[in-house]
């Protein structure tokens, strides 16, 4: 339990609000919040020696009213050296073509009607457009050849006919369409759409370039996006459907084990679950997943295989967070790295076994980290991109435990005490509440939360964060 006396407040999104931009230097101002930089998505070269990694680029509130951009960026691991590497238009879905050595993400360039992959050599060079579609590409996903694409065409049907003289306005009637495709590059062929009836979400190749896993939905709709998701696979020659996979509820991640005769699942334990955080294999020919260390109390946030008994994973257990190994039987279960202050994002792994993960803490927004293949290694911070950060007085940060109302599960939350707090002062609280089940933060930088929450903690405030009975917290 809290065992600071302190009075309840009561705050919602906008709590920026009620703060004064006239804030002395030395803590944190609605300035810094409009500036701050985030490092998103890093992704390792086959070889390991490039990390490519997005990070934003806020719009001067002051001059531009224009959103956040992502910028990508490079790190050379053998002598360090981080550059812009394609700063003209932001960029999403950033990946290394493999057999190739180049990146690719999608943009669009002003001048465009739709997005388009693009691809840029990493030793230097523009980056040139690979391919474009007549809709937008909503991901993509490269054969392990780097031949061909799989993506995702969001495209707008026809409206509903009717009789009447005027134009009416349909609602639940006219979804946007997701329609899977598969190209390829090498031989510029036209696209091959796969055979299938609903919303296409997720694609991915299976490791002979011969299948792929499917994830497909009733209509587009977000309920079903959510809830109703299920794993086909496809013949990738016809793009006819040969299997399916009888998965229920929440869906996070479909990967291929090497040999291609598993499918690994991060999903819902059932269809009830809020959270899709449990983990499956299930053979590729069809049937029903099962379920991998089934007692798990946390939430595996993503998987990638190491071979076909053993996986890589990324887990938030309570308010911390951990990458680990695990085998297909759930019972070997080995940490590589794991924090109560590191609220890690995103991760990857090199063919040689090298991490680099995306994560932030409680003193800084997140940043690009790199772990050695080496036995008891630790993380080395590779960004440092919110330099306006050394110097300031930042509010404390710490865990807090305590009953649930039934007093049978332990909750566990964040609260970041003022600035310069004296134990024992009365100080109004703030509590940051969020809606839903799915509620989780973990004891880091909270994300949009942490730079209210400081601003809070410079006014005198203190802010509580909290997590919820059913969630990973």
């Amino acid at each position: 339990m809290m065992r600071m006396p302190f009075v309840a407040g009561i705050a919602g999104t906008a709590l920026a609000c009620m703060l004064s931009s006239a804030e002395v230097q030395a803590q944190v101002t609605p300035d810094h919040v409009a500036r701050t930089q985030v490092v998103i998505n890093s992704q390792i070269s086959d070889n390991g020696r490039y990390i490519t990694y997005g990070l934003t680029a806020p719009g001067d509130p002051k001059k531009e009213n224009v959103p956040t951009s992502v910028q990508l960026y490079l790190l050379n691991d053998q002598t360090n050296e981080q550059k812009p590497y394609y700063t003209g238009t932001s960029v999403s879905q950033i990946a290394h073509r493999p057999g190739k050595g180049t990146i690719t993400f999608i943009t669009r360039q002003k001048d465009e009607k739709t997005n388009a992959i693009y691809e840029i050599d990493p030793n230097g060079g523009e980056a040139r457009k690979l391919y474009s579609f007549t809709s937008n590409i909503a991901g993509y996903s490269w054969s392990n050849d780097g031949n061909q694409i799989a993506f995702v065409a969001v495209e707008r049907p026809e409206g509903p006919k009717t009789p009447l003289t005027y134009k009416p306005k349909f609602f639940e009637e006219d979804f946007n369409e997701r329609n899977g495709y598969i190209v390829n590059i090498a031989d510029n062929t036209s696209p091959k759409k796969i055979n299938v009836e609903g919303a296409v979400y997720m694609m991915q190749w299976s490791p002979d370039n011969k299948k792929l896993a499917i994830s497909v939905a009733p209509t587009s709709s977000v309920d079903d996006s959510y809830m109703a998701q299920a794993v086909k696979i496809a013949d990738a020659q016809n793009g006819n459907i040969i299997a399916h996979i009888d998965n229920k509820g929440k869906l996070g991640q479909i990967a291929w084990s090497p040999d291609g005769n598993t499918l690994a699942l991060i999903a819902g334990y059932d269809l009830n679950d809020p959270t899709d955080g449990s983990l499956f294999t299930v053979p590729a020919t069809g049937g029903k997943p099962t379920v991998i260390n089934p007692d798990f109390q946390g939430k595996y946030e993503s998987i990638k295989w190491i071979n076909e008994k053993m996986i890589h994973f990324l887990a938030s257990e309570g308010t911390a967070n951990a990458i680990g190994t695990i085998s297909l039987d759930g019972k070997n279960t080995s940490y590589l790295f794991k924090s109560p202050v590191h609220n890690i994002t995103s991760f990857d792994v090199a063919p040689n076994g090298a991490i680099s993960f995306t994560a932030n803490t409680p003193e800084h927004p997140s940043e690009l980290f790199t772990l050695a293949a080496k036995k008891n290694s630790k993380p080395v911070r590779r960004t440092f991109s919110n330099k306006w950060l050394d110097g300031l007085k930042l509010g404390r940060q710490e865990v807090v435990t305590y009953k649930a109302r039934d007093g049978k599960y332990d909750i566990e939350g964040m609260l970041i005490y003022p600035v310069d707090y004296k134990e024992g002062t009365r100080v109004p609280l703030i509590t940051v509440v969020h809606g839903g089940p799915e509620a989780h933060y973990s004891n880091g930088w909270l994300t949009a939360y942490s730079m209210p929450g400081q601003m809070a903690a410079a006014k005198g405030y203190a802010v509580f964060y909290p997590n919820y009975r059913g969630s990973t917290g």
